[in-house]
Parts: C-alpha cells; structure tokens; sequence
C-alpha cells in the first residue's frame, strides 16, 4: 500500500466524486497529518511515496532524502516557495500545484478584510459593546469605495478576481504587473502603473505575488515611505514579501492607517510577536485560501496528480521535469 499524506487541513469527509476508486487503482491510502517542521516530516511521513503540503510545510532537500520512497511533492496551492525545487529534481521527484482551486476564496478574504479596516467594523464593534455610539468624526474617515484606488500588485488568477469583486463595490483598480502583461490588465479593467506609481497613488495596496529572491521585502522601508499617508495594506501571498518591522513602524507613525494579514514571515504567528500589538490591524491564519469547496478541489486536484505520478502519466499541472533516476 503506497502512503499519501496530506499535510494541513483535514481531509474533507468525503472526497470528489471518483478521487477514491483513483486511490485504489494506484493501491494508495490517503491520510492527513499534523508535521510542521522537518524533523516531523521525517518522523510521521517516513513511508511516504507522497506528500500534499497544504501550508507552510518545510519540504526541503533534507526532508527529501530522507524520505527513500518519496516520488512526488503536490502542493495544495499556487505557491511552491516551500518546496526545494532543484533538490526534488535533482532526486526525481516529481513536483506539482494547484492553481485553479482557491484563487476566488483568497479573493474574497482579501475583500472582506479590505472592507472590515475600512468600515473600521471592529472598532464600531467596540465603542458599541462598551456603550458608546458613533462620533461625527466618522464622517471625514469613512470613505465610499468610488473615491478610492485599489492599487494590486501582481495581477494572476486571485489578483484578476480581486479587482472583478472589488470594481462591482465602486473601488477604481489599478495593478502593477509583469512586462507584457499590461495589455490583459487593461483589458480587465486595471490601469497598469509602475510600482512607485502605484504605491503613491493608491488608497489600498493589496499583494497577489510570489516569493523568490527578486520579491523577498518588496515592501520595506523604502516602498513604504512612498505610500500615500493613510493607505492600507493587505497580503494573503506569502509573509517574507514584507519587511514587518518596517510595517510595524510604519503603523506606529500614523502612516498607514491600517494593515490586513494572512501570511507572516514566521508561522505559526509566535504569540510575543510585535505585530500583535501593532495598531489598526486585522490578522488571520493564513486561511485566504479556505473553504469547504476549496479543501475538496484542492485535495482532488492533488491526488489526482499523485495518482498520475504513481501510474508513470503525465501530471496535469507539473512544476517541474525531474532527472530519471
């Protein structure tokens, strides 16, 4: 019997129409686990012929190698920063992701949390529970969507539904995308801007890309400082694109009126970090992506192609050509 992990979020009860019997067929057994670092990977997931990290999961070379079954790594999502790439090709493992599953969920978290910081919804949820009511100050803070720039960097799959969402609430939605792909961001409604252009100019800032060596820090000090004073900024794409000691003085000054996090450059958040008492802040545990309906996509997109590995075909969605061993 070939072990599959799922590493993450529970299994939902019951799985797509089909994903069993595949799982037969390849005499494969699914099984969710807790494993968090890499002496846990190596520990729990010893037999492993595959591994479907669904979070921050740290499958690195050494978790590789010292996994002698391990044939195939098939990320629940769109990012495989987490993943050593060029070790897992190295040892011919096959790499795979997920990208048509929860791009709509993590759109529509990073609008709910857009919305909560600038209706301030938790602090009127306050003043109410402490018998207060609203104050005229209200009036000059509290903005209409039509009047604000939605400024989105990266324009993919949850970036083009982002600026879908929030167009039909009012906001004006500019982005910031690779070159070449300016044409497809007006097309979609987007004014494509230069960075320094969109960092200036925008009301709210939200991040949609990857993380690599050219976006580790993208925002820091620097970018930050061009923000127009009061911006808010939001990032369900992974927490090493930002500088959060740098956000944190940024919030602390008064510069920014409120940041919106999913993701954090260590996770799980530890419970002294500084961002936990950093002002007109809304956090969430990296959970954009989740949904009943995305969980289940995402493990059938994924044992789909573990399946297709095991049986020798070809993935649907493979991130790399691994060296025949």
């Amino acid at each position: 019997m070939h072990r599959v992990y799922q590493l993450g979020n529970p299994i939902p009860d019951s799985l797509a129409p089909g994903i069993e019997a595949l799982l037969n067929d390849a005499n494969a057994h699914l099984e969710q686990v807790a494993a968090h670092t890499e002496a846990d990977l190596i520990r729990i997931c010893s037999d492993a012929v595959g591994l479907i990290p669904m979070g921050a999961e740290p499958i690195t070379e050494h978790v590789m190698r010292s996994l002698p079954n391990l044939r195939v790594v098939a990320r629940g999502g769109v990012g495989v920063d987490t993943v050593d790439i060029a070790a897992a090709t190295e040892l011919g493992i096959q790499v795979t992701n997920a990208p048509d599953t929860n791009y709509q969920d993590v759109a529509v978290h990073t609008l709910a949390m857009i919305m909560h910081l600038l209706r301030r919804i938790g602090e009127f949820d306050d003043r109410v529970r402490r018998g207060q009511w609203t104050h005229p100050r209200y009036a000059s803070i509290l903005q209409r969507p039509h009047a604000m720039q939605l400024g989105i960097i990266g324009f993919g799959r949850s970036g083009q539904e982002l600026a879908r969402l929030a167009s039909t609430v009012g906001f004006r939605i500019a982005t910031h995308v690779r070159p070449g792909r300016e044409d497809a961001a007006a097309a979609a409604g987007a004014t494509p801007l230069s960075l320094d252009e969109l960092l200036s100019t925008s009301d709210i800032v939200s991040l949609h890309i990857g993380l690599d060596q050219h976006t580790k820090e993208i925002i820091d000090t620097s970018a930050l400082a061009r923000f127009k004073k009061g911006a808010v900024l939001v990032n369900v794409s992974r927490g090493g694109l930002i500088d959060e000691a740098a956000l944190i003085a940024a919030l602390n000054a008064g510069h920014l009126a409120g940041a919106a996090l999913d993701v954090f450059a260590h996770e799980p958040l530890p419970t002294d970090d500084p961002l936990l008492a950093a002002p007109n802040t809304v956090l969430t545990p990296h959970i954009a992506y989740l949904s009943a309906q995305s969980l289940l996509d995402a493990t059938a997109t994924t044992v789909s192609d573990v399946v297709r590995v095991l049986q020798d075909r070809t993935p649907k969605y493979p991130v790399n050509t691994p060296n025949s061993n």
